[in-house]
């Protein structure tokens, strides 16, 4: 996620824009991300990495939300949210492929 500021005062030139850039992080998604099959402890991986270039100084950490159906389908199509919702993706093969679901990408319990 990103946000823009206009600075002031701050040594830039009128106008210039500086960015924040935002992690959206909780160590319950993190330790959820962890165990997702296929990609097992890739999100510690990543988050080591984080830390290993001092990027937490520059970053503003953004506690997740849960969001409603509505906001989801600004990003993702209902039939898909409702394929999910339901675990019908799970036993449809043509639903899993449609939805890019396979093998970096399973279905699991508590999706």
């Amino acid at each position: 996620m990103m946000a823009r500021r206009t600075s002031e005062g701050d040594g830039c030139a009128a106008g210039q824009e500086t960015r924040t850039v935002g992690l959206v992080y909780s160590a319950s998604h993190m330790q959820t991300c962890n165990t997702m099959p296929r990609i097992e402890g890739r999100c510690k991986l990543v988050h080591g990495l984080i830390h290993a270039y001092g990027l937490p100084k520059s970053l503003v950490l953004i506690k997740p939300e849960k969001a409603s159906m509505n906001e989801l389908c600004e990003f993702h199509c209902r039939q898909y949210l409702e394929s999910m919702r339901d675990g019908e993706a799970e036993n449809e093969d043509d639903d899993a492929e449609m939805f890019g679901l396979g093998y970096d990408c399973p279905l699991f319990d508590g999706v």
